[in-house]
């Protein structure tokens, strides 16, 4: 059986430094999935990978609904009625702390706009 995390939660609210913990040889780690270069071929690598137990996906973009659930039933339709679980973990956080957080981690990425936009839009979810 896969076991399929789907991690929601604003740019610095922890996805992934909680990630780092999960980089073991039987998992796969898809973090920024819509960033990443052919994310639906490593999806499928991981989805026919035998070894792999667990895919943990994580995604800004996963705070907007219709965004969440279009990438759900990707996945089903990729599992193809194969055994899994799909299970969401959502990582709160308030502005300040994820601007915070954004400034320690110092990967050159401009996340301000993304916090703004999501703390504005979905203030009772974060």
């Amino acid at each position: 059986m896969k076991n399929i995390y789907l991690l929601i939660g604003i740019p610095g609210s922890g996805k992934s430094h909680w990630l780092e913990d999960k980089k073991q040889s039987n998992n796969c780690v898809l973090d920024d999935i819509s960033q990443l270069m052919n994310p639906l071929v490593l999806l499928d690598k991981a989805i026919n990978d035998n070894s792999i137990k667990n895919i943990y996906i994580a995604d800004v973009n996963f705070l907007e609904l219709q965004v969440l659930k279009k990438a759900q039933q990707m996945i089903e339709e990729k599992l193809m009625n194969k055994n899994h679980k799909i299970e969401y973990v959502l990582f709160k956080s308030n502005k300040e702390i994820s601007e915070h957080n954004v400034k320690l981690r110092n990967d050159g990425r401009n996340v301000s706009a993304t916090i703004q936009r999501f703390h504005k839009n979905y203030p009772t979810i974060i």
